[in-house]
């Protein structure tokens, strides 16, 4: 029996090198008209540089510094999303973005990305990687493999061809 995909989970850090994952998801929910959540997560600042910053240039400074880049990330993520689409000549919807399908999420980028794929009902997460080279990515480990590890579904991951060495 071939899976029935309905909803996808395509993961960005909003870098130009996650458009060749955003090519994928696109294309996998026009082949199975399935909907498309796109989603960014945004990594806790570390407890030393919060320390080190909010010193530096004093707290209320570090705090709306942190609210302004917050509220820009909606627009960013909306902004690349259609970038992405129009370099496939594609409009958001029929990227078969879903409606309020742009997600924001704060906290560790594992545990997010499972976290949203279970409670979109995901039937398959897309995201891209980095490719730091083999011995680096087996020393410290990537995201994208330890999604590969902790999902219960499928996970296609898209290496730039660019990243070969």
């Amino acid at each position: 029996m071939l899976p029935k995909i309905q909803t996808i989970l395509y993961t960005t850090d909003l870098s130009d090198n996650s458009r060749l994952a955003f090519d994928y998801a696109a294309s996998l929910a026009e082949c199975y008209d399935a909907e498309l959540m796109v989603l960014h997560v945004v990594e806790p600042v570390h407890p030393n540089t919060h320390v080190l910053l909010s010193s530096s240039m004093g707290e209320s400074e570090w705090v709306h510094l942190q609210s302004d880049y917050e509220e820009g990330l909606s627009d960013n993520l909306a902004a690349t999303m259609g970038r992405f689409a129009a370099n496939l000549g594609m409009t958001m919807q029929s990227a078969h973005i879903r409606d309020n399908g742009l997600l924001i999420r704060k906290g560790m980028p594992v545990e997010e990305i499972i976290a949203a794929a279970g409670d979109y009902e995901a039937d398959i997460i897309v995201m891209g990687t980095h490719g730091y080279g083999m011995v680096k990515d087996a020393l410290m480990g990537g995201t994208a493999r330890r999604v590969v590890r902790r999902s219960g579904i499928p996970v296609l991951v898209v290496r730039s061809p660019e990243q070969d060495q």
